[in-house]
């Protein structure tokens, strides 16, 4: 309709104005003193040309620009960029999209590890924590949950709609065998479609 072309015509002027003041007014004033690593998750309503300018002019690097597919790339990404000073380690990594009601994996924690992050990147909309659970049991036996771990999890329109991804941060973690549940709490609904990723931390370098 001539009304829903006038709002799509109007929001990329102003898109546009907000790129010029970005490159006229506050690079001139920031481009020496910090630096700007973009990340873009994909590539529709983005502009990636305008996104590697920005990080060439903070950062003086092409490849300081991210474009990424999936919140999984997505939480990669930030990793890189916010680098600890020590070595990361994909330990699995695995993509379900016909889920049951339950799901079940294991992964290993190597001795030279000292962290460990379990990130669960969700494929479907309004996926809702009530739904089901997620139980990460360590070779010792304990158990940890949503209620008990260091846990982050993410929602979309502004934190009030379903998850996009959540994450189970484990510090000092236990090495061995760990297993992850992942189990509906309804007999007849299935599990939401799912990335999982699960990444350790080392100190040593090579």
């Amino acid at each position: 309709s001539q009304g829903s072309i006038c709002i799509e015509e109007y929001s990329k002027k102003a898109v546009q104005r907000t790129i010029q003041n970005i490159e006229t007014v506050v690079l001139p004033n920031f481009e020496r003193r910090i630096e700007i690593y973009p990340i873009a998750l994909g590539s529709r309503g983005t502009d990636p040309e305008f996104l590697q300018r920005l990080a060439v002019r903070t950062t003086r690097q092409a490849e300081a620009f991210t474009l990424v597919e999936d919140a999984v790339e997505l939480v990669l990404a930030a990793e890189r960029i916010a680098h600890k000073g020590n070595q990361s380690l994909v330990l699995l990594r695995n993509r379900v999209d016909a889920p049951k009601t339950e799901h079940s994996t294991v992964f290993v924690v190597d001795p030279h590890l000292t962290k460990a992050r379990v990130v669960l990147a969700f494929l479907d909309e309004d996926v809702q924590p009530d739904d089901f659970d997620v139980v990460l049991t360590a070779p010792n036996g304990e158990t940890y949950r949503r209620t008990n771990a260091r846990y982050l999890g993410a929602r979309d329109r502004d934190g009030k709609g379903g998850l996009v991804f959540e994450r189970f941060f484990l510090d000092g973690v236990e090495k061995g065998q760990w297993r992850i549940d992942l189990k509906s709490r309804r007999a007849t609904k299935l599990l939401p479609r799912f990335e999982l990723l699960v990444e350790g931390r080392t100190n040593l370098t090579l």
